[in-house]
């Protein structure tokens, strides 16, 4: 098994959002930028079973769409 540590999160984080907005069609820059914070963050999520991350981008999500 590969390590839970920030490399692991930075791929985590930028498999999620290329998941989400494939085409770049929904997240604005300033969406991206607000989530940035989390890039190296999602390892520490993992470990404290915390869903801040993914909440806050299924809500941006969301958002966008309407």
């Amino acid at each position: 098994p590969k390590p839970i540590d920030d490399s692991f999160s930075i791929k985590a984080y930028n498999s999620l959002l290329e998941s989400f907005d494939y085409d770049k069609k929904f997240f604005l820059k300033s969406d991206i930028d607000g989530l940035s914070k989390y890039q190296k963050q999602l390892d520490d999520e993992l470990k404290n079973n915390s869903l801040e991350f993914f909440n806050k981008v299924n809500t941006l999500f969301k958002d966008r769409i309407k």
